[in-house]
């Protein structure tokens, strides 16, 4: 003050600062919540009115019917399967029997909603009262499948999401009550999902008092055992219809076929111009080869079933082997990028196109990237093709004088004899809007950062995460 003895009167206004506590130190406060459109985090659904408020009374007295479990900091009931919290897994070849017949209306509607994720066969029941949280994690990927449901019954709540690579990015989610969380991709795998110990959240700048909470969470347990060895044999094995209407046909019109498949479609050619100098692609069914060479700064291996359109790889100098797409025999985890042009619309069953996006997601590396072309169901103004269904054969006329009389000929072709062609039927299911999306959300590790219309053809850019 200078060397005076007093302020004589006046007032002294003193500002400071102090060190901000350490983030872990602020784990009881508050925080403030994102609504659902705010949050980008990919795979991640909140479904407000899951239930009504009359369907969410009946759940918690047919809960609360039943004993709990108190071998936990707080009370847990399982069905299906029990979860074992020190291994953070299930014991399969222990079922505690049947799902509970309470949630048969919660598991319909999931399959209403989401008709492409395999119904639960694991229920949890937690309660948790004003107080009460749950550390932040991911449910053991070996042990359930792609998605993770739960519904809140009884109080909101506000749910915290990690980034697991960066866990100072942080997303707070509002969860009403009656509503369903449901976590898929991205969201079940690479942000892990927790709640805050306390007894208050901020809602949009509103305090709310947490009471007694139920969240059934619901989950599908992979099975294993000989049903499995089954399921992975019967995935690797071509149909009977993509055997007759597809390997049979592409092997018999090869020639043909190549002399009418020139030009590389625009956007795959602009996927490939992309990619850095030197990346390593593969080409997962590559037909004739028409795009190995679109980049010659570009590695590109192809791989094919047919072994006649690959002998036309051979003649143009490409790198080229034959496998079938359902079993790459690549290295995992080799490759910067694939590519998958006009495959998937012939494989004739779901598990066989998931499996095509399996291998895909396996021989790609974290980071790299994976473009997919197949067939819509909706057709542009252009096309002369209108689909009345999904699955269907669409005909391939092949003028005789490209019949190798030394090939086998499919017993389903007819010859027109008087046209001079044979007819041919190949086997295609046409994809309608977000369906090829749902797909690839099935598969861990794919992520669809964009989606086009090419020439009434589905074309996905999908990020290896």
């Amino acid at each position: 003050m200078s060397g005076r003895d007093d302020l004589s009167g006046r007032k002294l206004f003193v500002q400071f600062s102090d060190e901000a506590p350490p983030p872990s130190s602020l784990s009881t406060s508050l925080s403030c919540t994102s609504t659902t459109a705010q949050v980008v985090i990919p795979g991640l659904s909140i479904i407000e009115g899951f239930v009504s408020p009359a369907e969410e009374a009946a759940l918690i007295h047919a809960v609360d019917a039943q004993p709990f479990e108190e071998s936990i900091q707080r009370r847990v009931q399982h069905y299906g399967f029990a979860f074992r919290y020190d291994t953070r897994d299930v014991d399969i070849k222990s079922p505690l029997g049947p799902m509970p017949g309470f949630c048969t209306s919660v598991v319909t509607t999931l399959a209403a909603v989401r008709p492409d994720i395999a119904p639960p066969n694991q229920i949890t029941v937690n309660e948790y009262v004003a107080g009460q949280g749950i550390a932040p994690h991911v449910d053991t990927p070996g042990v359930f499948t792609e998605y993770i449901a739960s519904l809140s019954l009884g109080c909101d709540i506000v749910m915290d999401f990690r980034l697991v690579s960066n866990p100072q990015i942080v997303k707070h989610v509002h969860l009403k009550r009656g509503s369903m969380c449901l976590m898929v991709g991205e969201a079940r795998y690479l942000w892990k999902h927790g709640i805050a110990y306390r007894k208050h959240d901020l809602v949009q700048g509103i305090v709310l008092e947490r009471g007694r909470r139920l969240s059934l969470t619901l989950r599908r347990v992979v099975l294993g055992g000989c049903d499995d060895v089954q399921t992975v044999e019967s995935v690797q094995k071509p149909s009977a219809v993509e055997l007759e209407h597809v390997h049979g046909v592409y092997d018999s019109i090869a020639s043909h076929f190549s002399h009418t498949r020139h030009h590389p479609w625009p956007l795959v050619a602009t996927f490939l111009g992309a990619l850095a100098p030197g990346s390593l692609v593969a080409d997962v069914g590559c037909g004739n080869g028409k795009y190995l060479g679109v980049n010659n700064q570009l590695m590109m291996i192809g791989s094919d079933r047919s072994i006649p359109l690959l002998t036309v790889c051979a003649k143009r100098a490409h790198e080229v082997f034959g496998c079938d797409g359902l079993a790459v025999p690549l290295r995992t985890g080799a490759f910067d990028a694939a590519i998958c042009i006009a495959v998937l619309h012939h494989m004739s069953t779901i598990e066989h196109r998931l499996q095509i996006l399996r291998e895909l997601a396996r021989i790609v590396h974290v980071g790299g990237q994976i473009y997919l072309v197949a067939w819509a169901f909706e057709q542009d103004e252009l096309s002369k093709r209108k689909f009345e269904s999904q699955d269907v054969m669409v005909e391939w006329k092949l003028q005789q004088k490209y019949i190798d009389v030394n090939e086998p000929v499919p017993a389903h072709v007819q010859m027109d004899n008087d046209r001079k062609w044979a007819v041919y039927q190949r086997y295609c299911h046409v994809y309608k809007d977000l369906e090829l999306e749902m797909l690839v959300r099935q598969v861990p590790g794919l992520v669809v950062a964009k989606v086009e219309m090419m020439r009434s053809n589905w074309c996905l850019t999908i990020q290896r995460v």
